[in-house]
């Protein structure tokens, strides 16, 4: 049954950024429906201008992933595409209707091409709802990182909890969506961003400092660390992987360069 085929026109052969169409069609090369370059002149199957056309067609490349048409996604096979649906429908209505309306199926492909195009203000609103869908749908955990690179210190699922922690006298954790250190149960620090540092390497002392409010508290222990620091470290939210995320990614970039061209998405198998 093949793989859905998502394309969006480019402006390039519009703005001199590709080889230029040959002389004999120079002059009648105009922007034809959809966004698609085109020639002025009636079909002929054996016209030497629509035979230079199809040539230029094939040959003039682009900024992006195709030829002069612009970017070219395979979006993925109609098992996945139907499982979104699915996932989508599941939700209401109400909820993605965008999406509903314009992610073709196996069973509405037929409907589809005869619409045959997703428009960039319809490509806008499809944007939102994938990034509404990926917060609903997948699965996450919260993390604290420190470092260039966000090393992990800790992680812990999407409720948090208590990570470090050998007594009530003192716990390190992640009470959604700061960083906590708990004596026994009451939070005696929390932040979102701040350093963590050992003065003294004789003493596993360590004092962390809120980036944001400047608060200062000594623990008689923190976070195993290979050096003492200080460490800047951040919780942040981390989205983990889905069975949807190749589709997603897919629809994202045809759907985000629709909106920048203006230009709408046409589907093709």
């Amino acid at each position: 049954m093949g793989k859905l085929i998502g394309e969006v026109p480019c402006t390039c052969w519009r703005e001199g950024r590709t080889t230029p169409p040959p002389p004999l069609i120079r002059e009648h090369v105009i922007e034809g429906k959809g966004g698609f370059p085109w020639l002025d002149l009636p079909w002929e199957k054996d016209s030497p201008e629509w035979k230079a056309f199809n040539e230029w067609g094939c040959s003039a490349r682009c900024l992006h992933r195709s030829v002069f048409v612009g970017l070219f996604e395979e979006v993925g096979g109609w098992n996945s595409l139907s499982l979104l649906y699915q996932k989508l429908e599941s939700a209401g209505p109400d909820r993605y209707p965008t999406l509903l309306a314009v992610v073709p199926t196996w069973e509405t492909v037929s409907s589809w091409f005869q619409k045959k195009v997703v428009s960039p203000e319809d490509s806008a609103r499809a944007l939102s709802e994938i990034q509404a869908f990926r917060a609903d749908q997948a699965p996450r955990q919260w993390v604290l990182v420190h470092g260039q690179w966000e090393f992990e210190a800790m992680t812990l699922g999407a409720e948090g909890g208590v990570y470090y922690g050998t007594t009530p006298e003192l716990e390190l954790g992640i009470i959604p969506p700061d960083f906590v250190a708990l004596r026994r149960g009451d939070v005696i620090f929390r932040a979102k961003r701040f350093t963590h540092l050992q003065p003294s390497t004789t003493s596993e002392e360590v004092e962390l400092t809120d980036l944001e409010t400047g608060r200062r508290v000594v623990l008689p222990w923190g976070i195993p660390l290979t050096d003492p620091g200080p460490h800047e470290m951040h919780v942040k939210l981390q989205y983990l992987p889905t069975e949807f995320d190749y589709v997603l990614g897919a629809f994202e970039r045809l759907f985000q360069y629709s909106v920048e061209t203006r230009n709408p998405v046409h589907w093709g198998l």
